[in-house]
C-alpha cells in the first residue's frame, strides 16, 4: 500500500510543555481547545471519558480548523462511553468570561471550568449544563507528544500519564483511574468551509497497554486516508514496557469490518493499526467496545480493546493487549460507501 509519512523528530516526544504552551492563545489564534481524555480500568465506570472546553475567537464568516473535529461554537462538553451506551452533555458558553495566567498556571471560566497545576500534576474540572454533570480529572503527566508546533496556525500538545476521574452524573458518582491524556490545542481559521472540499477520512488511536509498568505504557497515532486506505501516516509516539518515549512513523490503519449506523455514518467495528519506530514496531488488531459518540462529521468517538505484538529487531515479538480510545471522521463519504458495499 502506497503511503507517505511526515518527518517525526525526537523532540516531538521529549519537548517539555511550558505554562505558556498551556494557556489560551486567543486572540492571536482563532480558537483554543482544552481536552481531557481518560481510558479507565474500573468495569463499573465508563470505559472512556472525554471532556473539552472550546473557545472560538475568530469572527463569523471564518471557519476554524477545529471543524475537522466538529468544533465550531464556544462550548463545554462531557462524553462518557459505556459498553452499552454513550452519554453526551454539551453546553454553550460565553468565552469572554475566561480568565487565565501562566505563573502559576490557572485557566478559569467561572462556575464551568478550571485548569491548573504544575508539571507533572495538573487538574481539570468541567461542569456542563443545568443538570450539574461534572467531571474532575487529576493528571500525573509523564511524556508529551507534540502533534503540531506551528504557532498560532496550529499548536497542539498532548501529555500522556495516569489519571483519576471523579464523575458526577445526575445524582450518581463514580471514581476510577487509568490512562489520561491532557491536551491544549489552538489554531487559525479559513475563509471557506474546507470540510466541504476535503476528500479524506482520518483516524486517531490512543492505546493503554496492559501491564504493571510504571509509568503506564501507552501509544498514540494519527492516520489520514483516501478511499478507505491510509495515504498519510502522521505523527505517532509510544512509551512501552518502561522504556523511553519514542517517536513513531505515524499510524497505518486497515479497516477490517465496517457497518452502517442508524444515522447513516460508517461504524468502524474492527481494524488493524501499525506504528513503526527505530526501537520497534507496534502492530495491533482493535475491536470496538462502545457505541460511537457521533460528535465528528462522518464519524465519532469510541472505545476499543486490542491485541497485538511489539517487535524489536533481533528479539522475539512480545504480545501486547489493552484498551483504547479512538476518534475518526470522514469528509469524503468513502468509509460509508465501503460499509454499504459489505
Amino acid at each position: 500500500m502506497f503511503s507517505i509519512s511526515f518527518p517525526v523528530r525526537k523532540a516531538n516526544v521529549e519537548k517539555t510543555a511550558m505554562p505558556n504552551d498551556l494557556v489560551p492563545w486567543s486572540p492571536r489564534a482563532g480558537w483554543d481547545g482544552f481536552f481531557a481524555i481518560a481510558i479507565l480500568d474500573d468495569p463499573s465506570a465508563p470505559k472512556w471519558v472525554k471532556a473539552h472546553l472550546f473557545l472560538r475567537s475568530c469572527p463569523e464568516g471564518r471557519f476554524p480548523f477545529s471543524m475537522i473535529e466538529g468544533l465550531e461554537r464556544s462550548e463545554i462538553m462531557i462524553a462518557c462511553g459505556y459498553r452499552d451506551r454513550v452519554e453526551i452533555f454539551r453546553h454553550g458558553i460565553d468565552s469572554s468570561m475566561l480568565e487565565w495566567q501562566s505563573d502559576p498556571l490557572w485557566v478559569e471560566l467561572p462556575d464551568r471550568f478550571v485548569f491548573s497545576g504544575k508539571a507533572p500534576e495538573y487538574g481539570m474540572s468541567f461542569l456542563c449544563g443545568e443538570k450539574k454533570v461534572e467531571a474532575h480529572f487529576h493528571f500525573e503527566a509523564d511524556w508529551p507528544i507534540w502533534w503540531s508546533d506551528w504557532g498560532k496556525r496550529l499548536h497542539y500538545i498532548g501529555q500522556h500519564g495516569s489519571v483519576t476521574v471523579d464523575l458526577h452524573n445526575n445524582g450518581g458518582r463514580s471514581e476510577a483511574s487509568g490512562l489520561g491524556v491532557i491536551e491544549h490545542v489552538c489554531g487559525g481559521a479559513s475563509r471557506f468551509n474546507f470540510t466541504k472540499a476535503l476528500p479524506i477520512h482520518y483516524h486517531w488511536d490512543v492505546l493503554k497497554i496492559d501491564g504493571k509498568d510504571e509509568p503506564i505504557s501507552s501509544a498514540a497515532g494519527l492516520s489520514i486516508g483516501v478511499g478507505g486506505k491510509t495515504r498519510i501516516r502522521l505523527r505517532a509516539g509510544m512509551r512501552i514496557f518502561g522504556g523511553k518515549p519514542v517517536p513513531a512513523d505515524g499510524l497505518r490503519i486497515e479497516y477490517l469490518d465496517l457497518s452502517v449506523g442508524e444515522s447513516q455514518i460508517a461504524i468502524a467495528d474492527r481494524w488493524e493499526g501499525l506504528m513503526k519506530s527505530r526501537e520497534g514496531n507496534l502492530r495491533y488488531e482493535a475491536r470496538r467496545t462502545t457505541p460511537v459518540a457521533e460528535l465528528i462529521p462522518g464519524g465519532g468517538m469510541m472505545g476499543f480493546d486490542f491485541t497485538g505484538v511489539f517487535k524489536t529487531r533481533g528479539a522475539p515479538a512480545v504480545p501486547v493487549s489493552g484498551s483504547g480510545f479512538s476518534e475518526y471522521g470522514d469528509f469524503s463519504g468513502a468509509l460509508l460507501g465501503l460499509a454499504r458495499s459489505k
